[in-house]
C-alpha cells in the first residue's frame, strides 16, 4: 500500500468545492480501493501513543485506488474524492460508522438530517457533477451544510 498527503493542486479543487471546512493537513490518500473497486474513506482516531508515535487527531485516509493516488482531480476519479471528501466533512464519527462505499440514492427535499451520510455525500457529489451551479436545487444544502463551518 502506498500513502502520502493531499498535494496542493487537490487542495485548491477541495476548497473550491467546500470552502474552507476540511481538515485538510489531516488527509492521507492510499492506493487501496473497497468493496466492488470503489473509493472509501477510513479514520484513526486520536491515541497517546500505543503505537510508534501518538497520534493527537483524527487522521482521514481517502482510499483512492492506484488511479486516485496518482491524481485524485483527474476526470475519471474526481466525482469520488468529492464524495469521499463529504464523507470527511461531516466528520470522524460519519466516516467510522460507515463501512459501505459507493453511491446511495436519496429523494431531494427532506431535511439534511434525515439523510444518513451515504446520502449526504452523494448529495454533495451529485451537486459537483451537476457543475455546481447555484440554481442547482441540491445549493440550499451546499450553502447550509456543507460550506458552513461546524459539522455538516
Amino acid at each position: 500500500m502506498r500513502v502520502r498527503f493531499l498535494r496542493q493542486d487537490e487542495r485548491v479543487f477541495a476548497t473550491k468545492v467546500f470552502g474552507r471546512t476540511l481538515p485538510l493537513d489531516d488527509v492521507l490518500v492510499t492506493d487501496l480501493l473497497g468493496a466492488g473497486n470503489e473509493p472509501f474513506t477510513a479514520v484513526s482516531a486520536p491515541n497517546d501513543g500505543p503505537f510508534l508515535i501518538p497520534i493527537p487527531k483524527f487522521i482521514y485516509a481517502l482510499n483512492m485506488g492506484k488511479d486516485g493516488f496518482e491524481n485524485c482531480i483527474s476526470p475519471p476519479v474526481r466525482a469520488g474524492f468529492v464524495r469521499e471528501l463529504a464523507r470527511i466533512r461531516q466528520g470522524p464519527m460519519s466516516v467510522a460508522g460507515t463501512r459501505l462505499c459507493g453511491r446511495k440514492d436519496y429523494e431531494l427535499g427532506q431535511p439534511w438530517t434525515a439523510y444518513d451520510s451515504q446520502q449526504k455525500a452523494s448529495l454533495v457529489e451529485d451537486w459537483y457533477r451537476g457543475g455546481m451551479r447555484i440554481d442547482d436545487p441540491r445549493m440550499p444544502y451546499i450553502q447550509a451544510h456543507v460550506r458552513r463551518g461546524g459539522r455538516g
